[in-house]
């Protein structure tokens, strides 16, 4: 992303303590965004390198009081301003993948109507959801054996949220306040830390599996 592009742009992260999500955070920073993010590992704080325009607050979104913390950081820490909010956590639960998704969208949202209210020439804001390919592709992956047991949940949970935001009702008044919605489903990284996790304790032929996915889908 080139350097300055984001300049002076307030964008929240979920899951921006490690893997891709501290890569979006790191490639935000460098576009000259200023960027929070949430995490929930305790002790991932003393991998975090502290820098200017970076805020970041422990809590696990699955709960609706941390899910309040987070709403409340966002609003003090980027002063009622958010441009961008990139969705990238998940787990196998509904609790994160659909229910703090849409709560931290509708967050989003009331930022944003707040903000045109205050100024009616305010630019474009975007929603990123980041997602994998068999969740993505869930629908045409279920009936198969492709997806690995232990990601059977997660996939499903992934896909689940990514429909939620695509119904007509959600879409709509994301178009309405300014907001672009984005699915980004990257390819597979095989150096993070839970791609490294699943391959040794749950699947050594992941990565034989996730290639039958792509080749099966012509990705």
């Amino acid at each position: 992303m080139p350097e300055g592009l984001l300049e002076g742009k307030n964008i929240f992260v979920t899951g921006g303590s490690r893997d891709i999500g501290a890569s979006i955070v790191s490639n935000l920073l460098e576009s000259g965004a200023n960027v929070g993010f949430c995490f929930y590992h305790p002790g991932q704080e003393k991998y975090i390198q502290s820098q200017p325009g970076l805020s970041y607050i422990l809590a696990d979104l699955k709960f609706p009081e941390e899910r309040e913390k987070v709403s409340d950081f966002i609003d003090q820490t980027f002063d009622g301003r958010l441009d961008g909010l990139v969705l990238n956590a998940s787990d196998s639960s509904l609790e994160l993948n659909v229910v703090a998704n849409l709560s931290l969208v509708n967050e989003f949202l009331q930022l944003r109507r707040r903000q045109v209210e205050a100024d009616k020439s305010i630019s474009e804001a975007s929603l990123v959801l980041m997602q994998s390919v068999p969740g993505h592709f869930y629908d045409r992956l279920v009936n198969t054996d492709l997806i690995p047991g232990f990601y059977r949940q997660i996939a499903k949970a992934k896909n689940l949220g990514e429909s939620k935001l695509n119904r007509s009702k959600v879409f709509k008044q994301l178009d309405e306040s300014g907001i672009n919605f984005f699915i980004v489903c990257p390819p597979a990284v095989t150096d993070t830390t839970n791609w490294i996790q699943f391959k040794k304790r749950r699947d050594p032929n992941i990565e034989i599996k996730h290639k039958k996915i792509t080749d099966t889908l012509g990705l």
